[in-house]
C-alpha cells in the first residue's frame, strides 16, 4: 500500500507542475490577445483528475481538505 500511496502522491506532484505550467500558458495568451481555449480546458480537465487523484489518496493515508 506505501508504493501504491507514493505512486499517487508523485502523480499528484506531477500533475501540479503541469497545472502551474498551463495556467502560465493561459496568462501569457490572454496578455498576448490569443485564443486560451484549449489550454484552458486541459487545465480544467487537469483539476478533474486532480480531485480523482486526492480521493484515491486520503484512504491509503494522505490526507487533502477542501477539494469536491
Amino acid at each position: 500500500m506505501d508504493n501504491h500511496l507514493n505512486d499517487v502522491r508523485k502523480q499528484i506532484t506531477d500533475l501540479r507542475a503541469e497545472m502551474s505550467t498551463l495556467e502560465n500558458q493561459i496568462r501569457l495568451e490572454v496578455r498576448s490577445g490569443s485564443e486560451c481555449g484549449d489550454a484552458s480546458h486541459r487545465l480544467l480537465e487537469s483539476r478533474r483528475q486532480m480531485v480523482k487523484l486526492i480521493h484515491e489518496k486520503n484512504p491509503l493515508g494522505g490526507a487533502e481538505e477542501g477539494l469536491t
